[in-house]
């Protein structure tokens, strides 16, 4: 069995050899006859896959564009939930859920007019508050990408990479 090794490479980089050597292992043994080559089992692990199954059907990825989008994905929950803690742990669990919608990258539901009311302040006091909710977030993914790599000066590249990935996703949404 192979073993994740940092000076080997990059964690992602193993998974996505594994999951291909899984998935050619998985393949040789639908094919096997002795074993009921031609029937289709269902187990409890793919009924857990079926939202990758969706996906891939969906936009026709491949298998190393779903573990990219996942990868990504995860990256970025366990960013917002981090940052979700901090703001709890400050007391300003409130201010957070206000201003969270502007960190998607889709057009938010509220706009910024509509917050600085709520919060009775100015529209320059909510444009600075969403400024740095970015920075804090934009770190938090830093950090996140950091957990990743075996070296500090991987986690550009890694950043890059999850821009590529959020920009297929993007793309493949527009169509």
């Amino acid at each position: 069995m192979t073993e994740a090794s940092r000076e080997k490479g990059r964690f992602r980089s193993f998974l996505l050899g594994v999951l291909k050597r899984f998935l050619a292992h998985e393949k040789l043994q639908r094919h096997a006859l002795k074993r009921g080559g031609g029937t289709q089992l269902i187990s409890t692990e793919e009924l857990d896959a079926e939202e990758l199954h969706h996906l891939r059907m969906r936009y026709e990825a491949s298998p190393d564009e779903i573990l990219d989008a996942r990868w990504a994905g995860v990256i970025l929950e366990r960013a917002l939930q981090n940052i979700r803690r901090e703001c709890a742990a400050e007391g300003k669990a409130d201010l957070f859920e206000m201003l969270s919608p502007f960190l998607g990258g889709n057009k938010p539901d509220v706009t910024y007019q509509e917050v600085a009311e709520r919060m009775s302040v100015g529209m320059g006091a909510v444009k600075t508050l969403i400024h740095r909710l970015r920075q804090q977030f934009a770190d938090a993914v830093r950090w996140e990408v950091m957990q990743t790599v075996s070296a500090p000066h991987e986690v550009d590249d890694e950043l890059r990479e999850l821009r590529r990935v959020f920009a297929r996703i993007g793309e493949q949404h527009a169509l």
